[in-house]
């Protein structure tokens, strides 16, 4: 399976409480990433007139292991680790500058 990463920076919109990154900022990034990667294979917000398929969040599971504050750059890697037909399941990690932070998603 391809791995797709992006350089990433937390935002205003990203944190909450504390100027900490938030739960709602974490899926923001994580849709931005799965957009990104779904861009690159043609199956984009782009492409649906062409492909006539489109995705849907239908279930997510995050693990949390630190919040960073507003500023900080992040990378964030994802792929699908398994897909048919129908559906897809992928995986996020996001490190900050100095090792792996967060998380295990599943969708």
């Amino acid at each position: 399976m391809a791995i797709i990463e992006k350089d990433y920076r937390v935002d205003i919109e990203h944190v909450g409480k504390n100027n900490l990154l938030s739960n709602r900022g974490i899926l923001s990034l994580l849709e931005s990433i799965a957009c990104y990667h779904s861009d690159m294979v043609g199956y984009g917000i782009n492409d649906i007139e062409k492909t006539h398929f489109t995705w849907v969040l239908l279930h997510w599971k995050v693990q949390v292991l630190k919040r960073v504050p507003y500023g900080t750059n992040l990378k964030i890697k994802t792929w699908a680790s398994y897909y048919n037909k129908i559906s897809t399941l992928r995986d996020f990690e996001i490190y900050d500058t100095f090792r792996k932070f967060t998380l295990y998603s599943f969708f």
